[in-house]
C-alpha cells in the first residue's frame, strides 16, 4: 500500500495472490468455488510452498504442507484429499484449505472461545505450513474471536477474530482472519497471521516523513485545524 511516507508510490507486494495445489482431486469433498477466498486459482503438478520450496508427498490419510493434517478417511490418498495453499505475490501464505480433510478435529458446535485457543494451539505447531519462522508461541498471536461475525452456512460455520500486533490496531485486510469450520472441524483458514516477533519501524517512535512526501502531510493538519475551529463557532 502506498502512503504519504512513501514517495515513490511503491506497488502494494501483497496485491497478486493465487493457489497452489498440494495434491490433485477429481472430485474434491468441498466445492472451492463455494468458499470465500478471493484469490485467482493457480495449480502446480509438483507439490510447492508459496515459496517454491518443493513438497513431501503425503501418506495416505494425511496432507497438508507438512503432511500433518488428518484426511476425513483414515485411508484415503491424494485423489480425495488435498490442501491448497493460498499465496501472495511476495511468497507468503494467505489462507490455506482442505478438501476432504480438516486443520484439526472439533465438533461444529465448539464455543468461539474454544475455537480461539485451538487456533492459537494450531498456529504454534503448524507455523511452518504458514511460512512462519520457527518458534512461534501464543505470546506472538493476538486473535480475538467477533462474535458478532460468526455466520453459517448450510453445514459451514464462519468465525472471524480480530487480530493485532503488539496490542496495535492492524489495518485491514490483515486484521481479520476468518475460519470455516466444517462438520468434523476447521477446512479453511483465510488471512496473513501476523507475527509479533517481527519487528517493524516506527513501532516506539513517530515515523519521519521524508521532504517530498510533507506537502501532502502538512494539508492534512491545516484540513483539521480548519474544520476544528469552524466546529467551534
Amino acid at each position: 500500500m502506498c502512503t504519504a511516507c512513501d514517495p515513490n508510490g511503491s506497488p502494494d507486494p501483497f496485491s497478486s495472490t493465487g493457489a497452489i495445489e498440494i495434491a490433485a482431486t477429481s472430485a474434491p469433498a468441498i466445492n472451492p468455488d463455494a468458499l470465500p477466498l478471493d484469490a485467482p486459482t493457480r495449480t502446480t503438478d509438483v507439490p510447492t510452498h508459496c515459496t517454491g520450496t518443493p513438497l513431501p508427498v503425503c501418506p495416505p490419510g494425511l496432507t497438508g504442507p507438512s503432511c500433518t493434517l488428518p484426511c476425513t478417511s483414515p485411508n484415503a490418498d491424494a485423489s480425495t484429499c488435498r490442501t491448497r495453499l493460498y499465496c501472495h505475490g511476495d511468497g507468503s501464505v494467505y489462507g490455506l484449505a482442505t478438501f476432504g480433510g480438516h486443520l484439526w478435529e472439533s465438533p461444529a458446535a465448539t464455543s468461539d472461545s474454544a475455537l480461539a485457543a485451538a487456533l492459537t494451539e494450531w498456529l504454534i505447531t503448524h507455523e511452518a505450513d504458514l511460512g512462519l519462522a520457527s518458534g512461534l508461541t501464543a505470546a506472538a498471536l493476538d486473535l480475538a474471536p467477533i462474535p458478532e461475525l460468526r455466520n453459517t452456512t448450510g453445514r459451514l460455520g464462519l468465525l472471524r477474530f480480530r487480530q493485532r500486533y503488539r496490542s496495535f490496531p492492524v489495518l485491514p485486510p490483515d486484521d481479520l482472519v476468518q475460519l470455516v469450520v466444517g462438520p468434523q472441524g476447521p477446512i479453511q483458514l483465510t488471512g496473513r497471521i501476523v507475527d509479533g516477533r517481527e519487528i517493524y519501524a516506527n513501532t516506539t517512535e513517530q515515523s519521519q516523513c521524508p521532504s517530498s512526501a510533507r506537502p501532502a502531510a502538512t494539508m492534512f493538519v491545516r484540513e483539521v485545524k480548519t474544520a476544528t475551529a469552524w466546529t467551534g463557532r
